[in-house]
């Protein structure tokens, strides 16, 4: 795994996984950076390489061109038995699929959805197995409202780091274009969004993310908005269906395989701020009779992603 995911959500999905099938997994951690390469505790997980016959999942289709690239790597590589990749998500591919026709090395490709499958199993050698992960949450973490609980609070949570991928122009738009709809932003760096706080809309109220709030707050939002243009998930999806918030998102990851009419709404442009606008609106009044149920189908857990990946 890269040095850079340590503490993320890939590092969280690989040991949840495989804690939950009662697997004990070492993180060979790989530096992406010349300073990197001198921290400790990286240099001691290289141990493992060393190894002989072990099974190994490199986390990420980049990692695996970069890894496979590098002689050094490659001469590791002999001893491994079993070479797998988890693919997260990529606009451009074909590094990743060449990669995979010209390594016998690796046997399985785990993705996080199905459509991610289907493309790689028309590009790639059907030697090579091919598995979809989903993903899971911690349903004692992530549940919906009490039976007796009321949800006095009603807004639309956008959960994430700023980037590109993410829409941000088109969220601004939404935010300003609705002045009726309450927003809280649960992320980093979205300040740069409005400039300075005093062009910020009244109606918006940006947060540094928290995880430890981040349950309530996703918990009692009134929906929540993903209209990212690349995702391999996202998992703050299966956060809010797990605790009884519907979602307004794009077609992409696995939100075509889990969203319908009973938890939330799919967005067909994710360029017009009316149909964006018309789906919150829709999905604020779901979120009336749905508050207290649980969204997420129940496979949707950590043994099934375990099983996948290994």
């Amino acid at each position: 795994m890269d040095s850079s995911y340590r503490g993320w959500i890939l590092e969280g999905i690989v040991r949840e996984s495989a804690e939950a099938l009662g697997l004990r997994i070492s993180i060979v951690w790989i530096p992406n950076t010349k300073w990197d390469a001198f921290r400790f505790v990286n240099m001691y997980s290289w141990i493992w390489l060393l190894w002989p016959s072990r099974s190994v999942l490199i986390v990420n289709q980049k990692l695996s061109i970069r890894m496979m690239n590098n002689p050094l790597i490659r001469l590791f590589a002999i001893n491994f038995r079993d070479l797998s990749v988890y693919f997260t998500h990529e606009k451009e591919i074909l590094d990743f699929v060449k990669l995979c026709n010209n390594t016998a090395k690796i046997r399985r490709i785990t993705t996080f959805n199905t459509f991610d499958k289907k493309l790689l199993a028309s590009l790639i050698r059907p030697e090579i197995e091919l598995r979809v992960s989903l993903g899971a949450v911690d349903r004692s973490i992530f549940k919906p409202l009490g039976p007796k609980e009321v949800n006095e609070c009603k807004y639309v949570l956008i959960v994430g780091v700023l980037s590109d991928r993410k829409n941000p122009g088109v969220i601004k738009e939404v935010i300003e274009n609705h002045p009726h709809f309450n927003f809280i932003i649960h992320g980093d760096n979205w300040e740069s969004l409005w400039g300075d706080s005093s062009r910020k809309p009244r109606n918006v109220d940006i947060r540094k993310f928290n995880f430890e709030v981040h349950p309530d707050l996703i918990r009692r939002a009134s929906c929540l908005l993903t209209i990212s243009e690349l995702e391999g998930g996202p998992y703050p999806t299966l956060e809010a269906l797990a605790s009884g918030t519907p979602v307004v998102a794009s077609k992409t990851g696995w939100n075509p395989e889990l969203i319908d009419e009973t938890n939330g709404i799919l967005i067909d442009d994710i360029r017009s701020t009316k149909e964006i606008g018309s789906a919150i609106g829709k999905a604020l009044l779901l979120k009336t009779t749905k508050m207290n149920e649980d969204l997420l189908p129940k496979d949707y857990n950590w043994a099934r992603v375990g099983r996948s990946l290994y």
